[in-house]
């Protein structure tokens, strides 16, 4: 596959003034430009191509009928004859450039309506017009790419099925048509099967955004555009488009009134990353089998790296066959030898580059370091198209986390945050239970996670870590452990966190970060609550739990004994529904394998967010979405997770005051 760039986002016609944003394209990783064919002499292009030859660019071409006069389609055989000359003006351009193909809407002049179709005379004129041309740039050695428009810019070709049906009738080599994301958007019932129905026929892509902007940021669907390019066995150009407001003309041609993107940097940036993500992810998603998984830290000395070993295996959905386990190559190695694995890498942009490059690379990476090393890898796997399960909190700091956000928009690949506590049964039950209305409207909400092993000074490499900012982030029991409650209140009630009141110490002596905190809360739909965080509690293990209490009733969940939800329904006795009894609901059983009285725990809670993640997985390898009950944590409760963290800290130090969230 070959990425190009439309240069229409800046220029008609390619002069020397426009050759440092030729560079920029280069360098962001672009094979090749897509130069207009407006204007100008085969002399002209003649000097382009040399210019672009020093920029080690390849080049396609886009052109089009420049007027009614010029209409290859016309029963006017004096208007055709013209039309005729203008195409082979286009390809002399062309081979004088050293283009490889030329593409674009050269079946009709643009807006120009008969109040129908085309009829069957038009049609055989347009196919006798371009077998005429497809001869001539056979010749010169260009090919030639047909492009569909939608029904408001033309009335000759609209649907892929018409383009199939012309490349048919002129029977030329070389001659195809174009497939644009963009105007099938429009006129398709669905992307891939559009893709599908040409099949064989295309033999130019363009990746253009539903907006006409930044690609990766609107709603085109590139994992089943590439799933579908895949199928049909094609692995040519990729060529982003986009228009801005920077051409009065092409502005107004494209109809764009109003800014679409932030730069024309920003345009070309996301746009590459969406070709080579996307088409990665295809690459690596042939096989049905188990999803070859990566591993970023988690080496001998992590307990962290374990429990995501174990969670990956339990229902045999991953396999783990690479990792970069440690923060030196000679940790890295050892431990990955203990694992038994042959792929072990000195650090994580080693691993990306060999994995990216295998037809067998990884399809998953998981990220298991301290929190400061969550970002450059997340983003740089994300890029490359290879889905990222990442240890909470998302990120080191807030901005950190918006700009992962913003990758993992473009990226089209999948981002999993594990925060394991959604993922036990009876939680899932209780979420269920509210979202039905068994509680009435929400009042108060209670979260506690109380831990003791922090009491004192604690000299080993988990608490190190932990309570050293450069490592762990503006958070400490917050972040490590807080964030977990706050995950579980918006995430089992369904409400937002709008602001809050924090209150954090730091009781061991010497300690940087909080290792207690007291958190008033403020909820959407009124409702209130507060949040005790603490690493300091003696007598407690990780007595995670969580109360509601709503107009018709509360509920109680503990963590260390999961398996049990306490219903106490307005007026009637306290109740307990267990985990694989009949009074669990179809979001609890869903998640549960053992018989009721067999215990599950935290381990099977941590798989679940796993087996989640292969199903979403799987379905991105079809270009499909996961079903509606399949969910796990995101980027959203990623940037929730640190926005709580930046608003406790900001509280506390305005001595309490409530803070936004």
């Amino acid at each position: 596959m070959l990425a190009g760039f439309n240069l229409l986002l800046w220029t008609t016609h390619l002069r020397d003034d426009l050759m440092p944003q030729c560079e920029a394209i280069k360098r962001a990783g672009y094979d090749g430009v897509e130069i207009p064919v407006f204007e100008g002499t085969p002399a002209e292009y003649k000097s382009i191509g040399a210019r672009l030859d020093g920029l080690g660019l390849r080049r396609t071409a886009v052109g089009i009928v420049p007027s009614p006069e010029a209409n290859p389609m016309s029963l006017n055989l004096a208007t055709r004859e013209a039309g005729g000359d203008h195409l082979k003006w286009m390809v002399e351009c062309c081979a004088e450039a050293g283009v490889e193909l030329l593409c674009g809407p050269f079946h009709g002049p643009l807006g120009v309506f008969t109040g129908q179709g085309p009829t069957a005379r038009e049609l055989e004129v347009l196919a006798d017009s371009h077998r005429k041309m497809a001869r001539f740039a056979h010749d010169a050695g260009v090919k030639l790419s047909v492009e569909p428009l939608n029904r408001f810019e033309c009335y000759a070709l609209n649907t892929m099925a018409q383009s199939k049906a012309l490349v048919e009738e002129v029977g030329f080599p070389g001659y195809g048509c174009l497939f644009d994301t963009f105007h099938a958007n429009i006129e398709e019932r669905g992307l891939g099967a559009a893709i599908r129905t040409a099949g064989p026929a295309i033999n130019h892509v363009h990746f253009s955004e539903n907006d006409r902007g930044t690609p990766g940021r609107g709603h085109i669907n590139y994992t089943e555009v590439t799933a579908a390019l895949k199928e049909i066995g094609y692995d040519d150009w990729i060529v982003i488009e986009a228009f801005g407001q920077s051409l009065a003309e092409i502005a107004a041609a494209t109809k764009v009134w109003r800014p679409l993107f932030g730069t024309e940097e920003e345009v070309v940036a996301g746009g590459i990353d969406v070709i080579r993500s996307h088409w990665a992810a295809q690459k690596r998603s042939t096989s049905m089998g188990r999803i070859k998984l990566g591993m970023v830290g988690g080496g001998n000395e992590a307990f962290i790296g374990a429990v995501h070993r174990i969670a990956a295996r339990l229902d045999d959905h991953f396999t783990l066959v690479a990792g970069a386990l440690s923060s030196t190559p000679e940790k890295s190695q050892a431990s990955g030898a203990a694992l038994g694995l042959d792929r072990i890498y000195p650090d994580y942009t080693a691993m990306l580059s060999a994995e990216a490059a295998r037809d067998d690379g990884i399809e998953a990476v998981s990220i298991v370091t301290p929190n400061h090393m969550h970002f450059e890898p997340a983003a740089a796997f994300l890029k490359a198209g290879i889905h990222v399960i990442c240890e909470k909190p998302m990120t080191l700091t807030l901005s950190e986390a918006r700009k992962l956000a913003q990758i993992a928009e473009t990226s089209g690949a999948l981002f999993v945050l594990t925060h394991n506590y959604t993922g036990y049964p009876m939680v899932r039950h209780a979420r269920q239970m509210i979202a039905d209305g068994a509680l009435g409207r929400i009042r108060v909400v209670q979260a506690e996670y109380p831990q003791e092993w922090l009491s004192d000074e604690v000299d080993n490499k988990q608490a190190a870590w932990r309570t050293d900012p450069g490592k762990s982030g503006q958070g400490g029991s917050i972040g490590d452990i807080g964030t977990h409650a706050f995950n579980l209140v918006e995430y089992v009630t369904g409400l937002d966190v709008t602001s809050l009141a924090a209150d954090l110490q730091s009781f061991v002596p010497g300690r940087r970060l909080d290792d207690n905190a007291h958190i008033l809360l403020r909820l959407s739909d009124e409702a209130r609550g507060m949040l005790w965080s603490s690493q300091v509690a003696h007598g407690h293990e990780n007595a995670l739990r969580l109360r509601v209490y709503g107009e018709k009733g509360g509920l109680e969940w503990a963590q260390e004994e999961p398996n049990t939800l306490w219903h106490a329904p307005q007026n009637g006795p306290r109740c307990a529904i267990t985990r694989g009894s009949p009074n669990a609901g179809d979001a609890a059983i869903r998640l549960t394998r053992l018989p009721a009285g067999h215990p599950e725990g935290y381990l099977e809670a941590f798989a679940n967010i796993y087996s989640a993640a292969a199903t979403a997985i799987r379905a991105h390898r079809a270009g499909d979405t996961a079903p509606g009950d399949v969910h796990f944590p995101g980027i959203r409760e990623g940037l929730r997770g640190l926005q709580f963290i930046e608003a406790c800290v900001t509280s506390s130090n305005r001595n309490g005051s409530w803070t936004p969230v």
